[in-house]
């Protein structure tokens, strides 16, 4: 029988680790990671807020071909020094190909949002990425790995992968945390904003956040709830 513990080498691939929801979880998984995984964050740009607490390595942000393949190349001696078990591409398609077209066995994709929809728009753009997401994701990635049932359903629909390749695995929430924040008193000045009933949304203004919902929620609950802000 296999040893669970057996020390095991995670490469994760993200654009960068500042400001984003995506961004965050690659934080997360570093700072949760199990002691027996050794992980090594890989970056296109030098861009850092979030804590991390494994190794770094930026191997440089690209705007044409020839500038991405000298990245390539700098990617796969990265994992040939590291030589990974499993290299995880997380949030965005930067990097695509080189998660796609390298030794390492185990190749898993992160997406948490609608990444794909702009490499639609253009006929070129379409049917390269269609081969990368439809043909080469099936033949060489492991897993896809979504954050929703909507992002799955549609890959499976758009770009037919199968349903057993793709794995729903929503975004951790810390509720310690939470409950620990919840618990302290707020500063005097805010006493009059929370005098009566407040919905709090976090969320970018933009589709994929579906933020009509919150519109609609607010109407019902305004009904009920008349003195809501």
């Amino acid at each position: 029988m296999e040893n669970r513990n057996k020390e095991r080498k995670l490469v994760i691939i993200s654009p960068k680790l500042s400001f984003g929801g995506a961004e965050r979880i690659v934080s997360w998984l570093s700072l949760h990671a199990p002691e027996h995984i050794a992980v090594y964050i890989i970056l296109f740009k030098k861009s850092v807020t979030y804590p991390i607490k494994h190794p770094i390595y930026h191997i440089g942000d690209y705007n044409n071909i020839f500038e991405a393949f000298k990245v390539f190349i700098r990617f796969n001696r990265l994992l040939s020094k590291t030589r990974p078990d499993a290299i995880l591409l997380s949030p965005t398609g930067q990097g695509l190909t080189f998660t796609l077209f390298n030794k390492c066995k185990g190749r898993f994709y992160a997406i948490h949002n609608y990444f794909f929809e702009p490499y639609m728009k253009r006929p070129h753009h379409k049917i390269f990425f269609r081969f990368l997401v439809s043909l080469a994701t099936k033949l060489l990635i492991k897993k896809v790995i979504v954050v929703s049932y909507p992002i799955k359903y549609k890959l499976i629909k758009k770009f037919g992968l199968p349903d057993w390749k793709i794995e729903v695995i929503h975004n951790p929430v810390d509720v310690s945390l939470i409950n620990k924040l919840a618990s302290e008193e707020l500063d005097e000045k805010y006493d009059y904003f929370f005098s009566n009933p407040v919905i709090i949304n976090i969320g970018r203004m933009v589709h994929q956040k579906g933020q009509w919902y919150l519109i609609r929620l607010f109407k019902k609950v305004n009904e009920a709830l008349p003195k809501t802000s």
